[in-house]
């Protein structure tokens, strides 16, 4: 309801206010929707109260604004693992923009916390274990009806679906150990069934990263006798930014 220049007046109150509350960085995650991290020992920092002075401070009437505050808390997880996570949780709640069926925005925030790390630890134990499954689906030649290969594909128990599994593991940094996993896996059974040609996937995220994509090749030089009968798809779950290197 208000002109442009109002709006971009009050904009720069509410980033002032952010700026200014004590916080370690803040920004703009939504249209209506801000946040700011800030070391556990800061204590409460106050951000509606103040980001209600804001709203009042040029006559306009006091706004609902709704504060929560999450911890990084999280036995077992990196510090890199936690922060992924709190990104993770903060993009999905904005992509809501909303709790759903109400109720307190804080404790919604600290249960998807929760349940991001808990499946993150879960799945880092599962490929570091190996505890996942590989079905190797025939893809055939249209023109003569022969296989001509086949495609591994991972499979974790429960019901998960496999492509979203794939997508969390990328944003919470844990993809290159899968890829390496499953790269392992095939070239084992490849060794083992010498007439077999088999495909199997790498995320965008391994083939962007020195280190994953490394141990990747170490492999595959090790195995060199392999090569005639492995194929490498990489998932369209993620865009690779460099593709020069890439190729």
């Amino acid at each position: 309801e208000l002109s442009a220049d109002k709006a971009d007046a009050l904009m720069q109150r509410i980033g002032s206010t952010l700026q200014n509350c004590g916080a370690d960085s803040a920004g703009q995650l939504s249209d209506t929707s801000f946040g700011a991290v800030a070391s556990a020992t800061r204590g409460n920092l106050n951000i509606a109260e103040q980001l209600a002075q804001a709203f009042t401070a040029d006559g306009l009437p006091t706004l609902s604004v709704t504060e929560a505050r999450v911890g990084l808390s999280a036995p077992g997880l990196s510090a890199e693992q936690r922060m992924l996570s709190l990104r993770y949780v903060v993009e999905r709640f904005t992509q809501k923009g909303k709790i759903e069926g109400g109720g307190d925005i804080t404790g919604a925030f600290a249960q998807m916390m929760d349940e991001t790390q808990r499946r993150l630890a879960d799945l880092t134990h599962a490929v570091g274990s190996g505890k996942f499954e590989i079905a190797y689906q025939p893809i055939c030649d249209l023109a003569t009806k022969k296989i001509s290969h086949y495609e591994a594909l991972a499979r974790f128990s429960g019901t998960e679906d496999t492509g979203e599994t794939v997508q969390f593991m990328e944003a919470l940094g844990i993809a290159g150990a899968f890829d390496l996993a499953v790269a392992n896996k095939v070239m084992s059974l490849a060794e083992q069934m010498p007439d077999v040609h088999i495909a199997f996937n790498v995320s965008a995220e391994t083939i962007a990263d020195p280190g994953s994509f490394g141990l990747l090749a170490a492999m595959l030089a090790k195995r060199r006798k392999l090569a005639p009968r492995l194929l490498i798809e990489v998932t369209e779950t993620g865009n690779i930014g460099d593709l020069a290197t890439a190729g």
